[in-house]
Parts: C-alpha cells; sequence; structure tokens
C-alpha cells in the first residue's frame, strides 16, 4: 500500500427481495438496464426476464464490473442465454466468452498463481465454505491464521462480511478449486 492510499471496499448490487418488481428496481437491476441501453436501446428488464436477471445477479454476485461486462451481450442474447454462457465458465469452457470475462478469469487466475504456498493452500481450503466463515472457522479448516486472512483481504482475493466473518466471491472460489 502506497502512503496516502484509501482502499474502498465494493460489495456486489442488491438485486432484489425475489419478486420481479424488486429485482426490476433493484440497483444492479437500474445499473444494468442503463449498460444495456448503451448497446440496445430496445433491451427491458421486465417480469418475463426478471428470474433470469436475477440467476445473472447470483452467477455474478451482483458485482458492477459483471454486470458491465454482461450488458453488451443483451444485443445478441437473452438474459438466460448469458447466463447459460456463464455455467459454461465455471465448468472450465472459456473458449466462448467475451474478451472483458475473459481478462477478468485470467486476472484471477493469475492472482492465486501469484500466492505463496501458505497463502496458496490457505485460499484452496477456505474454498470449501458454500458461504461466508468466521476467522475460528478458517483457522481451523484452513489453517489461516489472521495474518493470512489479511494477506488474502489485502490481495483482494476473499471479502470482509463482518467484524470477523469473510467470504469468497463465486468466481474466486471456483478458481481457488481448481488451483
Amino acid at each position: 500500500e502506497l502512503a496516502g492510499e484509501r482502499v474502498y471496499r465494493l460489495g456486489g448490487l442488491n438485486y432484489g427481495a425475489g419478486d420481479a418488481e424488486s429485482a426490476i428496481s433493484s440497483a444492479a437491476g437500474l445499473y444494468f438496464t442503463h449498460e444495456a441501453k448503451r448497446f440496445d436501446a430496445a433491451f427491458e428488464l421486465n417480469k418475463r426476464n426478471a428470474a433470469e436477471f436475477r440467476d445473472l445477479c447470483e452467477a455474478l454476485a451482483g458485482s458492477p464490473l459483471g454486470l458491465q461486462l454482461a450488458a453488451p451481450w443483451c444485443r445478441l442474447l437473452t438474459l438466460g442465454a448469458i447466463v447459460a454462457r456463464l455455467s459454461d465458465a465455471s465448468a472450465g469452457n472459456h473458449s466462448d466468452l467475451p474478451g472483458p470475462r475473459q481478462q477478468l478469469i485470467a486476472a484471477i487466475e493469475e492472482s492465486i498463481r501469484d500466492l505463496d504456498r501458505t497463502h496458496h493452500s490457505a485460499l484452496a481450503k477456505l474454498s470449501v465454505f458454500e458461504s461466508d466463515f468466521d476467522s475460528a472457522a478458517a483457522e481451523f479448516v484452513a489453517q489461516a491464521p489472521v495474518s493470512v486472512l489479511k494477506g488474502l483481504d489485502d490481495r483482494n482475493l476473499i471479502e470482509r462480511v463482518g467484524e470477523t466473518r469473510f467470504k469468497l466471491h463465486p468466481l474466486i472460489c471456483e478458481h481457488a478449486r481448481r488451483h
């Protein structure tokens, strides 16, 4: 970190409470609609595609960057087709992904490869957690004391979600399991 540098942690955008109306009016819904209309002026987030939009947000954990990278594909694909392509990517098929998405995956993989043995091992073991976990569980399951968690957090590979709770972004989790 540089002197005077500030780190602002950004989480995923809220994408509603599960019903179509809340998804459409959510922060993620408004942002995605704005971005998608830049590429397809006729795009509309509505009751017919709100469930697919929620699936997209689930796959991306509400990530603004992920939503921004997915938006141009609305010109060619339905939201369901975009989600299907993301599922293919989760299975390891990256060949048909848009360039920025490939770059994001490559950056994640490079970040994981650059870890020293202790952090790499801890991240792989932490990927067993389906949701968030506390520091005691991290130390027990992954032999990851707070100093290791701090190192992973410094590299933005884990996210602090409470005073002593952490989680892995789904994309980081799936790639950590493979490495």
